[in-house]
């Protein structure tokens, strides 16, 4: 029995008793059922011998109202603590904002970045009204696309053929730094993007690569670098611009928390910010407005977008049988010391 899951079957055959009894006295209602003591110690020791684990959720599917709904919510483990409280936040104020018999029961599934597919027989066991993604690699996007369930399946910052998604415009985020940089005299600049860069990370690399080209700026091969994702890839690349012979002028970093960390130890070495060199990172945190000095950022809605994620799933479950619905946020600038007198802007 332990390649498969155990039913109601299996304790029966192994028990000598009914499915129907089998039942009653796994829901409490033996005695009611007028079965007797030993039949019912029968089958609870053929449940302990057989490991039988009822499905919980299922079983909360059965029981509620059709206005209530379970939704299961796959997070990727890899994304920063920040990033997960800025996004469960915004869902716990449209839950705050629903009457009681509303509420949709949110289950947990954390799963690791790049192998989504491996939770493809929890993903299908059918016992949710709707499905919740965020943190997708590009691999888990392939996996999501060929997805075809009962329920409603909406996407987190990604951009969905075949499912509902909510999106921010992630080569916005990109294009928007390189025209400060343009729009503050510089000439030469810098792009600091992950190693294993996300589908969303991919945009805003794109996005300034190709409006630095667009708007003449200089950024040479020897000034893309690919580095580990937050706080250790800011040093990182930190160490190696410090090795370059000419420092860039204004440094872009694509991913969250990589720009405080680079800039401390710029600090450390003797750089000035902004005098020698304008900074601008992208955000999903908040965070960077506590460094010294204060970090100037890109950043997504991301409250809001995870408000919008329930929101439409809500009116997905609603209306069965409709179209993929989408729901596309624009990216907010946010200018603070590391970029310098931007008054005239």
């Amino acid at each position: 029995m332990a390649n498969k899951r155990v039913g109601l079957k299996d304790i029966a055959e192994a028990s000598g008793m009914s499915v129907g009894n089998v039942s009653m006295v796994l829901r409490g209602l033996g005695d009611k059922a007028r079965i007797s003591p030993a039949s019912q110690e029968r089958i609870l020791k053929a449940t302990r011998e057989l490991n039988y684990q009822p499905n919980v959720y299922a079983k909360r599917l059965r029981m509620q109202d059709t206005n209530k709904m379970i939704v299961a919510v796959f997070f990727a483990t890899s994304r920063h603590v920040g990033v997960m409280g800025s996004f469960f936040s915004g869902i716990h104020e449209v839950l705050a904002e629903m009457p009681r018999d509303m509420k949709p029961e949110l289950t947990l599934y954390p799963y690791t970045r790049g192998h989504l597919v491996e939770e493809d027989a929890l993903i299908r066991q059918g016992c949710f009204n709707g499905l919740l993604f965020m943190g997708m690699s590009r691999e888990d996007m392939d996996y999501i696309e060929k997805l075809k369930l009962d329920v409603p399946i909406v996407v987190f910052n990604r951009v969905s053929e075949h499912h509902h998604y909510v999106y921010a415009d992630n080569g916005n985020v990109g294009q928007l730094a390189a025209r400060l940089f343009y729009k503050v005299g510089l000439q030469r600049v810098c792009l600091v993007t992950a190693e294993s860069v996300s589908t969303a990370g991919g945009e805003r690399r794109d996005g300034f690569i190709s409006e630095c080209a667009k708007l003449g700026l200089e950024l040479p091969e020897n000034m893309i670098l690919s580095v580990t994702p937050r706080y250790e890839g800011g040093k990182e690349a930190a160490e190696r611009l410090l090795r370059e012979k000419k420092i860039p002028e204004g440094i872009f970093f694509a991913e969250d928390l990589m720009a405080m960390s680079a800039q401390h130890y710029l600090l450390m070495h003797g750089l000035h910010i902004p005098q020698q060199v304008r900074i601008v990172g992208y955000s999903g945190s908040g965070s960077e407005l506590y460094a010294i000095p204060s970090i100037s950022s890109l950043r997504i809605p991301m409250e809001e977008m995870s408000r919008d994620c329930l929101i439409l799933l809500r009116k997905a479950v609603d209306n069965p049988g409709c179209g993929p619905m989408n729901i596309i946020h624009k990216p907010i600038m946010i200018l603070n010391e590391s970029t310098g007198d931007t008054d005239n802007l």
